[in-house]
């Protein structure tokens, strides 16, 4: 019996070596594995940073362009209001221009009824507002 047991400690030790060295062998890979996988995670957070400077970047792009659109509608609004303005005092020009010819064909025809130019002309004065 403990011959048997010897030889069957010798093939367990035997068998144990064998499985011992294949564990080293993937133990090894592993360890390999472990440092691709550490460079690849350092390339990782490079790239990381990267995106982090361009994103940055990026949003001081998108804030300028913010800027830039309030700056033009506060230029725009007062583009707008000035145009009105114009547009306001044209058809007040045009409105007095055609005032002015009304008042002046009243002194047209209360000369060529009277046939006093100066004193249709004064009796138009205040209307025409010299």
């Amino acid at each position: 019996m403990s011959l048997l047991f010897s030889l069957l400690m010798k093939m367990d030790a035997g068998q144990a070596k064998a499985e011992l060295r294949a564990l080293q062998t993937e133990m090894t890979k592993a360890g390999g594995s472990a440092k691709v996988l550490g460079t690849d995670a350092k390339a990782a957070g490079a790239a990381v940073d990267q995106l982090g400077d361009k994103s940055a970047a990026a949003v001081g792009q998108v804030t300028a362009l913010s800027d830039a659109k309030r700056r033009a509608a506060a230029s725009s609004t007062t583009l707008k209001k000035g145009l009105d303005d114009v547009q306001k005092g044209g058809f007040l020009a045009g409105n007095s221009a055609r005032l002015f010819s009304q008042q002046l064909s009243q002194v047209g025809q209360q000369t060529m009824a009277t046939g006093h130019f100066v004193q249709a002309l004064a009796i138009q004065l205040p209307d025409i507002g010299i």
